[in-house]
């Protein structure tokens, strides 16, 4: 998986409806970095996203979020920061090294890098995590959860 261990990693994400795609990503997270900032997408910014309507409140993503670190004995290394956009404080902490993602938002990666470099700050290394996959080799995903839950309607 990941043979580098770094002391501060930043990873970011909706999490909601924490599913197992998520706890693969965040345990994997976690083997990668010694103390992890997670930026939890807060309304503003997932707003825009399929079914927003249907994704769970910000409290409630957190909860899940902070009951799973706790069980699964990540929480004393974890810091959870509410982010309203894409790079949260990635583009701002020096003492950051790597930043964790998926194959879905690594471009936003590369731009957090053009943004650091701009203000005289180091490029995080980008570590990608590859998604997981259902058995009948589908991603699993929030996003296709929350369309499952409201199929759209089709005319006859």
């Amino acid at each position: 998986m990941v043979d580098t261990k770094y002391r501060l990693v930043i990873c970011g994400g909706t999490f909601d409806r924490l599913h197992e795609g998520h706890k693969a990503f965040l345990r994997a997270t976690f083997t990668s970095g010694e103390r992890v900032i997670i930026g939890l997408t807060s309304y503003k910014m997932i707003k825009k996203k399929p079914f927003s309507e249907k994704i769970q409140k910000y409290e409630e993503r957190l909860n899940n979020l902070i009951k799973f670190l706790k069980e699964e004995k990540m929480f004393e290394n974890a810091t959870i920061v509410k982010i309203d956009d894409p790079y949260g404080p990635s583009i701002t902490m020096e003492d950051a090294e790597a930043i964790i993602v998926t194959e879905d938002v690594k471009h936003t990666a590369y731009e957090i890098n053009n943004i650091r470099e701009k203000r005289g700050l180091k490029k995080l290394d980008i570590v990608i995590i590859p998604f997981l996959y259902d058995s009948k080799g589908k991603k699993i995903s929030s996003s296709q959860e929350r369309e499952n839950e409201n199929p759209r309607k089709t005319k006859l």
